[in-house]
């Protein structure tokens, strides 16, 4: 069980702004087949979506005027993923966050959602949704490699 608590763990740290990755500890798991595959692939979205859900209510609860101001003292990269994870909030809203589990600007899009204030239950589900696909491509594909 504690294998359980630590994939959560590791889940919900890998989808906040702190680095992580709850790939390489989903696929020991699946390695040592003590779990079944559906628990696993639901206790890491469950954990990665609160993670994601996190930064989004960083964003929520920041002042959003304060965050523009600070934006423009990012180096040229993170500017750039922020102008481009921006774009997507605006253009798409909530669908955006489907590709909340995507490298680099995931995170950044749950905090623009959030500082736009975007209705959280779609913002929650969607993020959800997101990691969940991810989660079951990634642990299908581990189980067939495995």
């Amino acid at each position: 069980m504690l294998e359980i608590l630590t994939l959560f763990t590791i889940s919900f740290l890998s989808a906040t702004l702190l680095p992580g990755g709850s790939e390489a500890y989903l696929a020991y798991l699946i390695h040592i087949n003590e779990y079944s595959l559906f628990l696993l692939v639901i206790i890491a979205t469950i954990g990665n979506s609160l993670g994601g859900f996190s930064n989004y209510l960083i964003g929520f609860w920041i002042n959003s005027h304060w965050f523009h101001r600070k934006k423009n003292n990012l180096k040229e990269n993170q500017q750039k993923r922020y102008h481009y994870a921006n774009q997507l909030i605006k253009r798409w809203g909530n669908w955006a966050l489907l590709f909340s589990w995507t490298p680099i600007i995931g995170d950044i899009l749950c905090l623009i959602a959030g500082l736009y204030k975007l209705n959280w239950i779609q913002s929650l589900m969607m993020i959800s949704i997101g990691k969940f696909c991810r989660y079951i491509v990634f642990a299908t594909i581990s189980e067939s490699v495995l």
